[in-house]
């Protein structure tokens, strides 16, 4: 296969526009250095690439000769190309749908560059008619890449792992044009028009705000950048606000708006006009007394530590991981008489309601026959075909009724992504329909557990929004083990704001027989615990380990090199060994032997057995 550098140049060569983007790192990570980015190996490592991408192949080499593991985009509008971008099976399947058929086999035969979980179908924009646009509602899933959007292109790595590729063909492409059908799904998908500026156009207090950011955030669609967006809209603030807003609040609506790629900015966006004695009235003041004083009021937990009344609880993952089959696992759990246990936790009896928007009824009559859950369970399964989530008082008007009509201790609802109409990769909107229904949830008895889809096999892009919005604990279920162990998992707890959080559990969840009194035997969830290969392994190092410090005070770096192992930027090269050590040192620390920071050395720790204990310089 070429290399990023010889596939980029002979892009160029083409007549491709292309520019650098950020790569996937060995452990996962985007070579940005942002631990929380929301797009990693998929945003230009200029922020302006876009705008002025590289058009000749001496100079494609040139810049991949200084970034030899660049990812590479390819802009859709000088590149003269209309991408429809379909990100997972369920978008697919939506688009499907709704094409016409024309349009359907032509897209079997373009160009097609197969990503991580979806597909980019390459078509012909000539005359650079198009804008991009992100899909929302049931167009979720579904953008345009067109103007100043671009695609990442093969070989570059997708965060999954998967590298990008070329379908039906190898470039140089002939791109089909687009259909009637597709060129009037693109103009006509858009709810809402966009504002014109006339002569004598007016806008009052109350829409100043967001008719600013409209008018910016078609700008920033175009490639315009943030100093662009500013000089602009102070123009337009003085013509048509009445009266016209601060000089600062048009920069912070610009420099709000820098943020998103062009090719990222929402159909609609939105800033509230909010005045600073509406801001000073959101100040809850709290008495420092009763904090001091009174005894803070006893939480009766569902699952110890982990799950208490009045919180929206989050578990995600990626599908088909056994999200569901987990939380039934509770539910199975909390309908024995006495409750049982999960991860060494209690677990407390009571009612469960299942509100399942991603399941037909014969799927979960099988799942819930397939338990030990008794006939008599208080238990409530109800099917949802249509979001009840993000209605503000309507959807607390369903929760409030499921409180007062089965009093449940746990609400278990599946999925975000079945349940919500909104744009999952809103994140502002994933944050304020998650905050809004948390906020509602407060004054319930019950603990609700969102189960929620994630994008990639990564944490959810949404992460940051998401932990300021869960009022409980957020869990994330991933795989494990290697690849023969289909059904090793792992349960680690990000966040928990009502409890300690969770040590990272490795189980296998799998399928055992359980006697029942009308069958012989029926299927049921089982748990049982996973001794990872790091752990093996940790087990054998810690002795030389012990033997090492106990003959002469060492640094970590040290006892690296006594296994054998590469160290880059202070820390094991290896990912696998990283994990090791975290065992080892966690397997030190619980046996007494000490380590501090060495003094002018960095990160460098020196350890000490507890036999020869004392402060350290």
């Amino acid at each position: 296969m070429a290399s990023l550098r010889t596939t980029a140049a002979k892009y160029a060569s083409l007549g491709y526009a292309i520019i650098p983007v950020h790569w996937i790192r060995e452990d996962g990570s985007c070579s940005c250095n942002d631990w929380s980015c929301k797009k990693p190996g998929k945003h230009p490592i200029n922020a302006n690439d876009a705008s002025d991408p590289i058009l000749d192949a001496e100079e494609a080499a040139r810049q991949w000769d200084e970034l030899p593991k660049a990812n590479i985009g390819i802009v859709a509008g000088p590149t003269g190309w209309l991408i429809v971008d379909i990100d997972s099976d369920q978008a697919r399947d939506y688009f499907r749908s709704i094409a016409d058929y024309q349009t359907i086999e032509l897209m079997k035969h373009a160009p097609i560059n197969k990503t991580g979980k979806g597909w980019h179908f390459i078509f012909r924009d000539d005359e650079r008619q198009f804008g991009p646009s992100v899909g929302t509602g049931p167009d979720t899933g579904i953008d345009i890449r067109a103007g100043v959007s671009f695609i990442v292109a093969p070989p570059s790595t997708h965060v999954t792992g998967h590298q990008y590729a070329w379908l039906n063909c190898d470039p140089p492409f002939d791109p089909p044009q687009p259909t009637r059908w597709l060129v009037n799904y693109i103009h006509t998908r858009k709810d809402k028009p966009a504002t014109i500026i006339e002569d004598g156009f007016r806008v009052d207090e109350g829409s100043r705000n967001a008719t600013m950011t409209e008018l910016g955030g078609s700008m920033r669609r175009r490639g315009f950048n943030e100093d662009e967006m500013r000089a602009a809209l102070l123009i337009a603030n003085q013509r048509i606000n009445k009266p016209p807003l601060s000089d600062r609040e048009i920069g912070s609506i610009a420099h709000s708006l820098a943020s998103y790629s062009p090719s990222d900015v929402p159909a609609t966006l939105e800033i509230a006009n909010i005045g600073t004695d509406e801001l000073i009235d959101r100040l809850n003041p709290l008495n420092t007394r009763t904090l001091v004083e009174d005894t803070p009021p006893i939480i009766e937990w569902i699952w110890d530590d982990y799950l208490a009344p009045g919180t929206l609880n989050m578990l995600h993952g990626d599908g088909g991981l056994g999200k569901s089959y987990l939380s039934l696992k509770l539910a199975e759990q909390m309908s024995r008489p006495d409750g049982g246990e999960l991860f060494a936790k209690k677990i407390h009896p009571g009612g469960v309601v299942i509100l399942d928007g991603e399941n037909a009824g014969v799927q979960i009559h099988h799942r819930i026959h397939n338990t030990t859950i008794s006939a008599t369970a208080d238990l409530h399964i109800f099917t949802v075909d249509q979001p009840i989530l993000g209605y503000a008082e309507k959807t607390n008007a369903i929760f409030q009724h499921i409180a007062d009509t089965y009093n449940p201790r746990l609400v278990i609802i599946d999925s975000q992504r079945a349940l919500w109409a909104g744009d999952e990769k809103e994140q502002m909107e994933v944050g304020r329909m998650l905050r809004a229904f948390a906020k509602g949830l407060e004054a319930y008895p019950y603990a609700t557990l969102l189960l929620h889809h994630d994008n990639r096999g990564k944490d959810y892009a949404g992460s940051s929004d998401m932990n300021a919005a869960i009022s409980g604990a957020r869990l994330h279920l991933e795989k494990h083990g290697t690849k023969d162990e289909t059904q090793a998992r792992r349960l680690s707890m990000p966040k928990n704001r009502i409890g300690p959080e969770m040590r990272p559990q490795e189980f296998f969840l799998s399928i055992e027989t359980q006697p029942r009194s009308h069958r012989f035997e029926i299927s049921g969830i089982g748990i049982r615990s996973y001794e990872s290969t790091a752990e093996t392994i940790a087990a054998e190092l810690v002795e030389q380990a012990k033997t090492k410090i106990l003959n002469q005070t060492c640094t970590s770096e040290e006892l690296w090199a006594a296994f054998g192992w590469e160290v880059e930027n202070h820390e094991p090269r290896k990912r696998e060994n990283r994990d090791v050590w975290k065992i080892i040192k966690q397997t030190l620390d619980d046996a007494g032997y000490v380590h501090g920071r060495v003094q002018g050395n960095g990160n460098r720790y020196l350890w000490r057995a507890p036999s020869i204990f004392h402060d350290l310089a």
